[in-house]
């Protein structure tokens, strides 16, 4: 007997072992789906348990979110807010409640137009500021009048000097011609100019601004 004549089925044959494998096909597709599991996974841990227990440092995981690179920013609350006022940025002055971004950069540019704060009440010339919104800042502020930026009246004339909003154009021009009256052309301490009729009134402000050297 040839070795083709063992595969030779009828057709009733043919169709019984179509329908026996149809039969097996569906039996095993219904046992994968009733007792089938699918992957999830990651990173070789399961989903679940990557949910339910916390990363450690030596997950791959951790290692990425316990490094100070990605450590979420978290705001300061306004109790904890603290600030100097010659020394801020803009975005620490915005931590400050009612502080925004428009204030914040008024704060800055007034303070280097001054040289810096000598005192917490000179927000209240800032543009816009209210008392309101002065009291919830202050008790958030400290200033520190060792960071002034002085003026040298030896070496300035007339047109720098008035640029300081406590100087004005008389109060530059009487220090100017004093300095000039004298025969060093020097002022050798700044309390020469306590006297002088166009600056005595505003002389305790001014005098906070001015260095000689």
């Amino acid at each position: 007997m040839a070795l083709k004549d063992y595969f030779y089925f009828t057709r009733e044959e043919r169709r019984g072992v179509v329908a026996l494998l149809v039969v097996i096909a569906v039996l095993f597709g219904v046992r994968m789906f009733i007792v089938g599991e699918p992957n999830n996974s990651v990173i070789g841990e399961p989903v679940n348990r990557l949910i339910e227990e916390p990363l450690s440092v030596d997950s791959p995981i951790g290692r990425i979110t316990d490094s100070p690179k990605y450590k979420p920013y978290t705001k300061r609350t306004e109790r904890e807010v603290m600030l100097e006022l010659n020394s801020a940025d803009t975005l620490q002055l915005q931590e400050l409640r009612g502080i925004g971004p428009g204030f914040a950069r008024r704060i800055v540019k007034y303070r280097e137009k001054l040289g810096g704060y000598y005192a917490k009440e000179q927000l209240m010339e800032v543009y816009g500021f209210t008392e309101e919104l002065y009291g919830k800042v202050t008790p958030h502020i400290t200033v520190d009048a060792s960071k002034i930026s002085k003026l040298d009246v030896n070496n300035l004339g007339i047109a720098e000097l008035k640029q300081h909003p406590y100087i004005s154009f008389y109060e530059a021009k009487a220090i100017v011609e004093y300095r000039n009256s004298k025969p060093s052309k020097r002022i050798d301490s700044i309390d020469e100019l306590a006297n002088l009729p166009d600056i005595k009134e505003n002389w305790e402000v001014i005098r906070i601004y001015i260095k000689v050297e």
